[in-house]
């Protein structure tokens, strides 16, 4: 049998429990903690704070995982990460940041009596508009890898069959793509039923699409939160990532300006879709 380790992004579109409501495009630079007072969140041994050291630019959130059960029994590691963050109702939405992984994380992540699902970004609960996750597999020794929930309730991790993790063509480990920034971002179109990732590297081996594939549910988004942890990890040092340049718009952003190379780049968008300056 299989054994999956789930980190999700799910988005959700409802105005309850909203935090902090934006109108779009929208940035969070996590330069100053002013963030801390209504969006950071932390449950379950889970932590989310501020912190200089280490970010892509001026600041970043750190969040380390869940490392105890949440109270009333089960597998649930809680909630880590962001509160709701509302928009006004929008058909297509797009949520590029940059993440960086500790240097344990990949290998820290466990079954907790279930297969560990991180729910990262939540898109209309209880509709789930869109689903982003993270997912990791013993397959091949212990690899993390981003997919898309497509039709018919599948994790689909590339553009073409077979679309299993095993065939993921972007995998994170403790020794490979951690400890480095990586840019992602995840959109979903409810008039067309689409949904999708990009990912990019700062040497430019990662850049653009990794999954584009249809999916079933045209309710519109109307806001997100990160991150709902389904289990619970290991404690140790290297446990953790960091979170930094949060950009929501409904259309496609990129990755911020020299990320590539560390040199400015043009950035050709998708049809019908255009670039936001950063």
């Amino acid at each position: 049998m299989k054994k999956l380790v789930i980190l999700c992004i799910l988005l959700v579109a409802t105005n309850a429990y909203a935090d902090r409501a934006i109108t779009l495009p929208w940035e969070l630079t996590f330069d100053s903690n002013s963030w801390v007072s209504d969006l950071a969140r932390g449950e379950c041994g889970g932590t989310s704070t501020h912190v200089t050291e280490g970010c892509y630019s001026g600041g970043c959130a750190k969040i380390v995982p869940p490392t105890t059960p949440c109270a009333g029994g089960g597998i649930n590691g809680g909630g880590v990460g962001l509160r709701w963050i509302t928009y006004p109702a929008t058909s297509r939405i797009h949520i590029r940041f940059l993440i960086k992984f500790g240097p344990t994380f990949a290998s820290s992540m466990r079954n907790s009596g279930g297969n560990l699902e991180v729910k990262f970004l939540v898109l209309d609960s209880p509709s789930r508009v869109g689903l982003l996750g993270l997912l990791g597999s013993d397959t091949d020794g212990r690899y993390l890898a981003w997919a898309a929930y497509g039709n018919l309730n599948v994790w689909t991790f590339r553009n073409q069959e077979p679309v299993w993790i095993e065939y993921a063509p972007f995998r994170i480990r403790d020794n490979v793509r951690s400890q480095e920034w990586i840019a992602v971002e995840y959109w979903v179109d409810s008039a067309t039923d689409r949904t999708g990732v990009y990912v990019w590297t700062r040497d430019g081996a990662q850049s653009g699409s990794i999954v584009d594939v249809p999916k079933s549910n045209s309710v519109n988004s109307t806001g997100f939160w990160m991150s709902y942890f389904n289990s619970y990890g290991v404690a140790n040092e290297g446990n953790w990532y960091l979170i930094d340049n949060l950009a929501v718009s409904t259309s496609y952003i990129g990755p911020p300006q020299g990320f590539t190379g560390g040199q400015a780049e043009i950035i050709i968008p998708p049809q019908n879709m255009r670039v936001i300056p950063q």
